[in-house]
């Protein structure tokens, strides 16, 4: 590739043609870009260079900074303090103001400063990250943070509120809180004191052993994850549509959120969330559309009776031995365990299907598949002891499973993302059980006529696809057995794709395949 000189005349043309774009086009460009690239992009124009400078989001990262070498601490702090003082002396308010700081003890004194002034600039979305030092005081936020009348957005993250007895924040929509340490009046007043509250989340904080919320009209989404010596949540928010929580092992949490019957998200990641407890939560939920369910080795088994579900996880609930699922309008399924717990209570239109399974039960899983709706045109595809088999039609007897091995099962209606999904290590073999409306040997043809067209079509790349190394393909029906040879790239000659009632193709690579060490897709 030649290489592209740089010279006065192509800066001066690229000058001209970067600063004819509206200025609200180059804030949305720049809002993308990295502070370094943006700071060099700014080098190669004039006017991005100016507005740049009164670009209403400042984000400050410590460890951007430590790769300038000596003095870094010093660069950063006159950075931060020209970027505030250049929008204070022009009067601009500030969209955006983040901060992390690794090591609090080089800006002491400063950071409050900086805050303080974000507040000033009238700044809408606030995110402060502290990281713990086990020498420095933990950093205690300026009061004027709580009673902005302009943050919408607020973000705290290793600092200390302090004995704040004045809060209003009357903007605020969102609340983050991590790793902070928290008593339960604190955050009470908080939240009584954000009217517009829309998301609130609390992530391994301290303190904290009761949670009731039920002043907040306005919360649709709750996250609770790991804060230790929680013993009870309750909930009463009528508009809450999505809760999620983590709890510690060894910590047994009573969670009532009795006047949430909007709520269509549920997120559970607790290890001490019995049968019984699933039970009653579960019912209270008549609109639920979405349930995960993660590392829950409490569970054994549940019964999810819920009409309107449409997406359904159930990772890592080691204990499971049954689950009963009546969910009529459910249409994505993911399961990850030892073995397959999961009964269908009716026949039903299911369009995606995902089962990891350290040992298969075939006749619980052969009964699962005969309970899908078949006329939807799914696929399944089967990788156990490095063979992928791929099911074109459903409705026949599945491949022979190992009753000891794991299996990766995965059902779509998406014939090529399946294969590209599976094929991203090599095989020696996938076993294609093809019916009367097969698609596959069609995406095989245009795949091999458009490297025809096209020879350096991926092959380029260093992770070439399977396709690439495709070699042969040989099909077995009850009347003969035809090869394919891919090697020189004529697959059918000038005959249509041949489609069988039933046959089973045998995919074979070549072994420059098992050669390479990455694999991609075209």
């Amino acid at each position: 590739m030649r290489k592209l000189e740089c010279t006065d005349k192509t800066v001066e043309a690229m000058d001209k043609d970067l600063s004819a774009l509206p200025e609200p086009v180059i804030h949305h460009i720049i809002s993308f870009l990295h502070p370094k690239d943006a700071a060099r992009l700014c080098v190669l124009s004039q006017r991005w260079g100016y507005l740049w400078n009164l670009f209403p989001i400042l984000d400050f990262d410590e460890r951007y900074f430590r790769n300038l070498g000596e003095n870094w601490a010093k660069k950063m702090q006159s950075t931060i303090y020209k970027s505030l003082r250049r929008r204070k002396e022009q009067r601009l308010s500030i969209e955006k103001f983040r901060v992390f700081v690794g090591d609090e003890r080089f800006f002491q004194g400063y950071l409050g400063d900086w805050i303080a002034s974000a507040i000033e600039l009238n700044v809408k979305v606030l995110e402060i990250m502290i990281k713990p030092s086990r020498t420095a005081d933990i950093f205690e936020l300026p009061s004027p943070v709580l009673t902005s009348n302009s943050i919408v957005f607020l973000s705290l993250f290793g600092c200390k509120l302090g004995t704040c007895y004045d809060i209003h924040l009357p903007q605020l929509q969102n609340l983050s809180l991590k790793r902070l340490n928290l008593q339960e009046e604190m955050l009470q007043k908080l939240i009584s004191s954000c009217p517009s509250i829309q998301d609130l989340r609390l992530v391994r904080c301290g303190g904290l052993k009761n949670i009731a919320i039920s002043t907040v009209t306005v919360l649709k989404r709750l996250d609770i994850y790991k804060c230790p010596d929680l013993k009870s949540i309750r909930v009463n928010a009528p508009m809450l549509r999505s809760f999620f929580y983590h709890g510690k092992k060894q910590v047994v949490c009573n969670i009532k959120l009795p006047a949430c019957r909007l709520l269509t998200e549920l997120v559970l990641e607790y290890p001490r969330l019995t049968d019984k407890m699933f039970e009653k939560v579960i019912v209270e939920f008549p609109g639920l559309e979405k349930l995960i369910l993660k590392k829950c080795s409490a569970l054994k088994k549940i019964h999810i009776p819920c009409q309107k579900l449409k997406e359904l996880r159930i990772w890592k609930c080691s204990n499971l031995v049954e689950v009963v699922i009546d969910a009529e309008s459910l249409v994505s399924l993911g399961y990850r365990g030892p073995h397959m717990p999961i009964s269908l209570l009716r026949p039903m239109s299911l369009e995606e299907v995902e089962l990891y399974l350290e040992a298969s039960n075939k006749d619980k899983l052969y009964d699962f598949i005969q309970k899908l709706d078949h006329d939807k045109g799914l696929k399944m595809i089967i990788l156990q002891d490095s063979m992928l088999v791929l099911h074109e039609d459903l409705e026949g007897k599945p491949f022979p499973l190992s009753p000891f091995s794991r299996v990766h099962l995965q059902i779509s209606r998406r014939v090529r993302e399946l294969i590209d999904n599976f094929l991203r290590v090599p095989l020696v073999h996938l076993y294609v059980i093809s019916c009367a409306d097969s698609g596959f040997l069609e995406i095989v043809r245009q795949t091999i006529e458009a490297l025809k067209e096209d020879p350096r079509f991926c092959r380029c790349l260093n992770n070439q696809c399977w396709r690439h190394h495709l070699k042969r393909i040989i099909t077995f029906t009850p009347e003969n057995e035809v090869e394919w040879i891919l090697l020189e790239g004529d697959v059918f000659g000038n005959e249509s794709t041949p489609q069988y009632e039933r046959a089973l193709l045998m995919l074979s690579w070549d072994s420059g395949w098992e050669e390479d060490s990455v694999f991609g897709q075209c």
